[in-house]
């Protein structure tokens, strides 16, 4: 029998391939109730349920995962786009291992959103591991690892979308894996790196960089993440894709160089160039040069106000999200 703590669109499909490999009495699933989030599945998932007489629980708190887990602890457990944290107390009390993907090459880049800093550090590669949860920050022991060349034009939503389309591709083999008893391997012991936790504050843009660590920045927290941004005009504006230029220019980090049919050209450190080609107003991703006119325009910082708002809504999204 198996577990999969699951959510979201990775989760679903990751429901329906099980489905493949299991007796559908063999899988139990528990979900989170997620309606107030756009990317939520929970309805999908429960139709999925309902259809093939899965169990279905869902947890509002910590505890309710704990009991769910404690209850089947004989059982392999799958997590997927899991959110909430699972307690010491329930990996302690399990007879079996809870199985996790995170999306680096691990050891490199344990902690949050790894794949947010792989692209940030301007690494090569990107990829994924499939390893045991354990009470340490993601150091378990590893069933499987891919590793992808990252291009330089790849958002952050391109790699999610390779990392998502090769679990589930992998799904069989993994639990062939499990099912033979073929026992995970340590992690190595050299190159270990760490995340921290990025707030939506760490999105300002800082223009004093090249143009290369800009665009980096840019397609890092692209969609579906909240966007780098900007001011202009006191208006916030949100980065969603650039383009790097080979050109130089003289002027301030910052300054709009010139404004095309293809978008706005601005100038970075070291006399670099960006294109930026799209960008979100008012909610809407639009052409930069639908929005912005004039040359004379200049980005610039956030105030005191904009600092309090964003850390506010950070922290009410992350209680819904923990269920503190």
């Amino acid at each position: 029998m198996i577990n999969i703590l699951i959510s979201k669109d990775l989760g679903l499909k990751t429901l329906e391939e099980i489905t493949k490999h299991f007796d559908n009495n063999c899988v139990n699933v528990l979900t989170i109730n997620d309606d107030d989030d756009s990317r939520s599945k929970l309805k999908e998932i429960k139709i999925l349920c309902n259809e093939k007489n899965i169990n279905l629980s869902v947890s509002s708190s910590k505890k309710d995962t704990h009991d769910f887990l404690v209850e089947r602890n004989n059982n392999i457990t799958l997590v997927v786009c899991w959110y909430q944290l699972i307690l010491s107390e329930t990996l302690n009390k399990l007879e079996k291992p809870i199985i996790g993907i995170h999306n680096s090459i691990l050891p490199k880049f344990r902690g949050g959103s790894p794949l947010v800093w792989t692209i940030l550090c301007g690494e090569k590669v990107f990829g994924y591991s499939v390893f045991e949860i354990s009470n340490g920050m993601d150091e378990g022991r590893l069933y499987s690892q891919k590793e992808f060349k990252l291009e330089s034009e790849m958002s952050v939503k391109n790699c999610m979308d390779i990392i998502e389309e090769s679990f589930i591709s992998e799904l069989g083999n993994l639990v062939g894996d499990l099912k033979n008893k073929v026992k995970p391997t340590e992690q190595v012991k050299y190159g270990v790196s760490f995340c921290s936790q990025r707030l939506p504050i760490d999105g300002f843009i800082n223009w004093n960089q090249e143009n290369f660590q800009i665009h980096n920045f840019i397609r890092s927290q692209s969609h579906p993440y909240p966007g780098s941004y900007s001011f202009l005009n006191g208006k916030k504006i949100i980065f969603q894709k650039s383009r790097l230029i080979n050109d130089r220019c003289f002027g301030t980090p910052g300054q709009i160089f010139k404004i095309e049919d293809e978008g706005i050209f601005i100038v970075c450190s070291n006399n670099s160039i960006l294109l930026v080609e799209e960008i979100i107003v008012n909610g809407e991703i639009i052409n930069p040069n639908k929005h912005i006119k004039s040359v004379k325009s200049r980005f610039s910082k956030y105030n005191v106000e904009e600092v309090n708002e964003l850390y506010n809504d950070f922290y009410i999204s992350r209680k819904k999200e923990m269920f503190n």
